[in-house]
């Protein structure tokens, strides 16, 4: 980062949800995800450098550090959730349907 910490000292043992703006994330989009038990930690930086590099607004990162999604807004925490953590969902018709749900 341009401030010389590290990225990975910032995430945490859990999935990570990081704000590149700096912005928080809503309360109830983290008591959404983490309603069936899956943790989620956020971190807000400011950090343009960053935002550039990963052309995207919002990073997930998953507990083995893997970036499990990326995206210029927030998708539904239920939909996003089920995504990464291998869930099938069945949209309204009752096809599977995870890309245009999650889509930056």
């Amino acid at each position: 980062m341009s401030d010389g910490t590290a990225l990975h000292d910032l995430l945490g043992a859990d999935f990570t949800l990081l704000s590149l703006r700096n912005e928080l994330v809503p309360r109830e989009f983290v008591a959404k995800f983490t309603r069936t038990g899956v943790p989620l930690e956020c971190v807000a930086l400011d950090d343009a450098s960053l935002e550039k590099f990963y052309e995207a607004k919002f990073i997930l990162v998953r507990p083995d550090v893997h970036i499990a999604w990326r995206g210029e807004r927030l998708p539904d925490p239920d939909t996003l959730r089920s995504h990464v953590i291998g869930d099938t969902l069945k949209s309204e018709e009752g096809s599977t349907n995870l890309r245009t749900s999650i889509s930056h």
